[in-house]
């Protein structure tokens, strides 16, 4: 694990010094998005949004390496590493995904019509055989819908309290590891915030268990499985934190378009992008094969329950600074141990 440390640690500080700046502000992005325009609901603000702050250039440009891409004040919106997880980080997370077909299966077969563009059966891909289309999510402590706020609504997903789902969490563990390692390089405050989270919902009895073994700083991961989603936002995210996306599997053509900077990426396995999802809008292509989406993530909600304080979003400036005061042996050292302070 420690040569798969180092090379994240090498893609990462490649992809700050080679950034890519879009001509706006992100923070009069943000306002955009959130005015309330009356009768405007979001799919009428996007072609405004679009008008007002054009891509990178026209049509989509692809990035092929690791870069950022950053406003016009130095925020760095995306973290873009293609080919980033060793082939041993990337089979754990297909193998993991593998061993959940029944979850991942029978969530999509008691989809309605009507339900999220995520149970749209249309949108997974045709199967052949030893395929598996579905959605999954996990987490040790969230809001059941309906519930947002409310302490009797704060529940760990019934899978993991399953000896299936404690077996999922063990072999998970270098995986989820590697990703917590990504977000605190990338984003040291949202790191800390989320650690706090953590911290925070130990002290509740009902989630203390689950969380000493579950393998991950995120507060939520999703597992998607053959599907292809159309541009869409995050609604129950941050503008101003970085969800991770890692793609796995076996198939050589997709793509990843973020659609309001211009950018798209070749979203090969073993490639790990972070960026706002709620943000930026976003989209995936059907893959050539079979094809593992998992999302790392952390709600607002939670966060607020929590009382912790929010992470601000992360600048060229901060980064820099951060990362002159650490010095690289120490970043090295924190993808090796992300769960140390």
């Amino acid at each position: 694990m420690v040569t798969e440390c180092d090379s994240v640690v090498e893609s990462l500080v490649k992809a700050f010094l080679d950034p890519v700046t879009i001509a706006w502000n992100y923070q009069k992005y943000v306002y955009g998005c959130t005015r309330r325009c009356l009768g405007d609901g979001m799919g009428q603000k996007e072609p405004k949004l679009a008008a007002s702050f054009k891509r990178w250039r026209d049509g989509l440009t692809t990035i092929v390496s690791p870069q950022t891409v950053v406003d016009s004040e130095g925020r760095i919106l995306v973290w873009a590493l293609p080919n980033l997880l060793s082939l041993r980080i990337q089979k754990i997370l297909e193998d993991g995904a593998m061993s959940q077909h029944e979850l991942l299966t029978y969530k999509l077969e008691r989809s309605r019509e009507g339900d999220s563009w995520r149970w749209n059966r249309l949108l997974f891909r045709k199967e052949a055989p030893g395929d598996i289309n579905g959605v999954f999510n996990f987490s040790p402590a969230w809001f059941m819908v309906g519930h947002q706020g409310k302490v009797s609504g704060l529940k760990t997903s019934p899978f993991l309290t399953t000896s299936a789902g404690e077996a999922w969490m063990s072999d998970f563990l270098d995986a989820g590891s590697i990703m917590s390692g990504i977000l605190r390089i990338m984003h040291p405050d949202q790191y800390r915030m989320q650690w706090e989270v953590v911290l925070a919902l130990r002290h509740d009895s009902r989630f203390a268990d689950v969380l000493d073994v579950w393998p991950s700083i995120f507060q939520a991961i999703s597992v998607i499985a053959n599907c292809q989603a159309p541009l869409h936002r995050n609604p129950k995210g941050n503008y101003y934190w970085y969800d991770i996306l890692v793609s796995v599997g076996q198939y050589t053509k997709a793509h990843l378009c973020l659609e309001p900077l211009g950018f798209q990426m070749h979203n090969r396995p073993g490639t790990v992008v972070g960026f706002s999802g709620k943000g930026i809008r976003h989209g995936v292509a059907e893959a050539d094969g079979q094809r593992f989406s998992h999302a790392f993530y952390l709600r607002t909600d939670v966060q607020q329950y929590c009382g912790v304080r929010a992470a601000a979003c992360m600048t060229q400036e901060v980064f820099r600074r951060w990362v002159g005061k650490t010095g690289s042996e120490k970043l090295v050292n924190m993808a090796r141990d992300p769960f140390s302070l």
